[in-house]
């Protein structure tokens, strides 16, 4: 389910790029993470679902948590892999662009030159797809404890008794 959210997202992704021009990195990467947080969101709570629905509608927290976490997994390692595909060989400009239109926003702010280097790495790490890999799961995790505490339900157990 991870992988076909993933599949989904690279697609809007690609789509997105294709309907605005690939140098409105900004615009794309704003529509792009509204849908991998509403795939987020909705894919967690839907693959706990599942899975406490093929558990006979009883699923503990603990086994919740892990299966939020393994979709989680599996659609931020296929968004890394497209982000370094879609960089890499689909628009591999678009960061240079992305970043002399940022250098030229702090020229016209009156930055000191000697800053610049240092801000060009800035910019440029955040089109990292190890970032992109960990802030997904970061979400994810969060997502995935709230959703294991809301969908979490126990078998009815046997009290014990001495008598």
């Amino acid at each position: 389910m991870g992988i076909g959210a993933g599949i989904i997202n690279c697609i809007a992704w690609y789509a997105l790029s294709r309907s605005f021009t690939y140098y409105e990195v900004a615009t794309i990467d704003k529509y792009r993470l509204l849908i991998t947080i509403s795939l987020l969101v909705a894919g967690v709570f839907l693959s706990i679902f599942f899975q406490r629905r093929e558990n006979n509608g009883f699923l503990g927290f603990k086994t919740a948590f892990k299966t939020g976490i393994l979709y989680t997994l599996l659609l931020g390692l296929a968004l890394a892999v497209f982000n370094y595909v879609y960089y890499k060989y689909i628009a591999p400009d678009a960061i240079d662009f992305y970043v002399s239109e940022a250098k030229k926003q702090v020229l016209d702010a009156k930055a000191r030159p000697e800053d610049l280097p240092k801000f060009e790495e800035a910019v440029r790490s955040y089109f990292s797809s190890f970032k992109m890999f960990m802030s997904i799961v970061m979400m994810g995790v969060i997502i995935s404890l709230v959703a294991a505490g809301i969908l979490q339900k126990r078998s009815p157990a046997i009290p014990f008794s001495e008598n």
